[in-house]
């Protein structure tokens, strides 16, 4: 009797939890604005902007850092790193961060005239994509994060990625 009500129970919160999920094409509206409600990010001494949801809370870490999450289950991080982009050390990337754990083997993606690379990262339902590109002499990481039946914003969906980073504009950075 118990594990039968604790199976019913599971399930149903599985049906909660899809039924909670956020449809990304519908929450953004089809006339001119698609981002409409979408606050900007300026990052003005690395030299670089773009849109994203107002259901993300933003934590500045460090100048170089800073996450936009929600208090259920994804983020999108973002992270500049001092050294000069070469899509060859992605890799090196990786294997220098222990709590990395490649997927799939790293991609080009053109958006808005730019190059990125990108790979997915994560285990054991847990992880996303991570895209990386060239910033003047750096390396600008930014990664989606989501954890299956938890990613209640389908922060790790493809569509939703592509609007996050078709919207990054690069500026003339004060440093």
């Amino acid at each position: 009797m118990g594990l039968a009500f604790a199976a019913i129970l599971g399930a149903t919160t599985q049906v909660m939890i899809r039924q909670w999920r956020v449809d990304l094409n519908t929450d953004f509206p089809t006339h001119q604005e698609p981002l409409a409600g979408w606050q900007t990010y300026r990052n003005e001494e690395y030299g670089f902007e773009f849109k994203y949801p107002n259901f993300l809370q933003q934590e500045q870490i460090s100048t170089n850092r800073v996450f936009f999450s929600f208090e259920i289950g994804g983020s999108i991080n973002i992270e500049i790193r001092a050294e000069k982009f070469n899509p060859e050390n992605i890799r090196d990337y990786v294997a220098n961060s222990p709590e990395m754990v490649l997927i799939k083997n790293t991609t080009a993606v053109k958006l808005n005239n730019k190059n990125w690379y990108s790979y997915e990262s994560g285990e054991e339902g847990c992880g996303g994509p991570i895209y990386h590109t060239a910033l003047k002499e750096n390396t600008l990481i930014v990664s989606f994060f989501g954890c299956e039946g938890r990613d209640l914003y389908n922060i790790t969906d493809s569509v939703f990625i592509e609007k996050v980073l078709s919207t990054f504009k690069f500026i003339e950075s004060v440093k």
